[in-house]
């Protein structure tokens, strides 16, 4: 069981760093949507390593309390998240396009996630 997990796990990092590559190549070099792409690719393989090395020392990542941290985070930064939304439509003269505009509010919305998700680990709850 443990050497077919290793194999997979295997194949998908050769195939996402070969797809990688194959795209870096196609686009003609290191474009910014290259290196946009390198950037997700490797917090995908940092995240997805450490996934799998805690896996394979069988630490328990689904508890109660990381489950409820989670929820609480998301559902303060979905309310907190609606404020950007709404300046982002106030002030839509800024962006030249529709794309920039949603890249921005997802952006925030990712970013203000992260925030929420780390002051409910390291403050904790309020009850």
């Amino acid at each position: 069981m443990k050497k077919s997990r290793l194999m997979s796990f295997s194949l998908m990092v050769f195939t996402t760093i070969a797809g990688l590559l194959v795209f870096i190549l196609v686009s003609g070099g290191f474009t910014k949507t290259a290196i946009y792409l390198t950037i997700l690719v490797g917090i995908f393989l940092l995240l997805g390593i450490i996934t799998f090395m805690q896996n394979r020392n069988n630490v328990v990542d689904k508890d109660e309390l990381s489950e409820k941290i989670l929820r609480t985070a998301a559902a303060r930064s979905f309310l907190i998240s609606f404020y950007p939304w709404v300046m982002l439509m106030i002030f839509d003269k800024i962006f030249d396009d529709s794309f920039t505009q949603i890249s921005v509010g997802i952006g925030a919305m990712a970013v203000i996630f992260i925030a929420n998700y780390l002051i409910v680990k390291f403050v904790g709850f309020k009850e």
